[in-house]
């Protein structure tokens, strides 16, 4: 019989006595999709902020999908905001997830996971609030949001699909 010669977290501590239980998020969570499209009716300017959608402190991000018309030009951030609202919003991490993306690549139907862009792969367990920089989890929900860099886009449509596990 063989051995494994190397084990995930969550199998050393499934495997560890006491038993250590792993966070529902990253272990038998629940999966939830938020789809979200924005109308670019007019230019997306620099510094300009696209509130996609709200996500919970305690969720895990899996993946962030784009899809796009097609834009010739448009640079962005994806990334976390706090505030009571989409028109107070106050940034935690600008690009959490993308930085300096280039959405200005023709249309995109497939779909990109924006998820690590910027982030290592190996926080794909980390929280939404640690995402954020937040090490204590004071705000209950963060808002994603897309933020225009240095390259404005022009009008047109972009979709995102946004996958996390809950408890």
């Amino acid at each position: 019989m063989a051995t494994a010669e190397f084990k995930s977290t969550e199998i050393t501590n499934a495997e560890s006595l006491p038993r250590t239980y792993n966070h529902a998020a990253h272990d038998i969570g629940k999966v939830r999709v938020k789809s979200a499209v924005l109308e670019l009716t007019t230019a997306f300017d620099q510094a300009d902020i696209a509130a996609i959608c709200k996500l919970p402190a305690n969720a895990s991000v899996k993946r962030i999908d784009w899809y796009g018309d097609n834009f010739a030009t448009g640079q962005g951030h994806v990334g976390l905001y706090t505030g009571p609202d989409s028109s107070n919003l106050t940034v935690a991490d600008v690009d959490a997830y993308a930085t300096t993306f280039d959405f200005g690549t023709g249309a995109n139907t497939t779909g990109v996971n924006l998820a690590f862009a910027t982030r290592a792969i190996d926080n794909v367990n980390k929280l939404v609030y640690e995402d954020a920089g937040d090490t204590v989890g004071e705000y209950s929900e963060y808002w994603l949001c897309l933020t225009c860099h240095t390259e404005d886009f022009a009008a047109g449509t972009i979709m995102f699909e946004v996958f996390y596990t809950v408890e």
